[in-house]
């Protein structure tokens, strides 16, 4: 058995676009949960978070700055370690 997963990427981490996505989904599909993208996306943890929550399988950790408009990834808690 298999299950598909959306990852929250490109621009699905907006919550206008996840609403909608959300009300066409089967009740199978779960989501690969990436704040990282939420964040770049321009949106916070606890506005999507909630909306995807008790579809989310898999979760990606990493951190990022903003360098020029562009995300540059760094190591894990080095944003707030530094």
């Amino acid at each position: 058995m298999f299950k598909v997963l959306i990852e929250t990427h490109d621009t699905l981490p907006k919550k206008d676009n996840l609403i909608k996505l959300i009300d066409r989904l089967d009740e199978n599909v779960g989501f690969v949960y990436d704040p990282a993208n939420v964040i770049f996306a321009g949106n916070s943890h606890e506005e999507v978070y909630p909306l995807i929550s008790k579809r989310i399988l898999q979760v990606h950790v990493k951190d990022f700055i903003n360098k020029d408009n562009k995300r540059v990834f760094v190591e894990p808690g080095r944003v707030l370690f530094h």
